[in-house]
């Protein structure tokens, strides 16, 4: 029924859209008799709809799923090899951040000490983790699976990949 509302307050608006075009189909076929035609049209229309609210929630799930991954606090290095934990809205471009095995890369960063097999699969969709090195990139939300690496920080948080996927 929202949909009839919503073509009657296109039509109060001078607007022509798919809920106008459906309903005035369905209308027209009324005209000629051809009640059953127009019921089908109806109903597949309303198919149709309910089908894309199924995969807007999906979407929408998915969404707030990659957004619950994305970790909220980092690691971070100071001169004398201490590390402090931060809120990652809080971590400057250029900071040296610890990631410990199994933890989430807090922010895209570039290796600099360590080596380490990443999980990149919330992000690329790779289903093998890739091995990083000094000098490779690593993404927000990635899982660090084999061992610690020190990565500088190379965005801000709101700036980073995963960041990025959720706008």
């Amino acid at each position: 029924m929202s949909t009839f509302a919503e073509a009657v307050e296109s039509v109060r608006e001078l607007r022509v859209n798919i809920d106008v075009l459906m309903f005035a189909a369905a209308a027209g076929a009324a005209l000629i008799g051809a009640y059953e035609e127009g019921a089908f049209l109806l109903f597949l229309f309303g198919l149709g709809s309910a089908g894309e609210h199924l995969a807007l929630s999906r979407a929408r799930s998915a969404i707030d799923a990659l957004a619950s991954i994305a970790p909220d606090t980092a690691m971070v290095v100071d001169e004398s090899g201490a590390t402090t934990e931060t809120p990652v809205a809080d971590v400057p471009v250029g900071a040296t951040v610890l990631v410990r095995p199994f933890d989430r890369v807090p922010l895209d960063a570039e290796v600099i000490q360590g080596r380490s097999a990443i999980d990149q699969s919330t992000i690329t969709g790779e289903s093998i983790p890739v091995d990083k090195a000094p000098g490779y990139q690593v993404f927000a939300g990635t899982m660090n699976t084999d061992a610690a690496i020190r990565v500088r920080v190379t965005r801000p948080a709101a700036e980073s990949t995963l960041a990025r996927v959720l706008v």
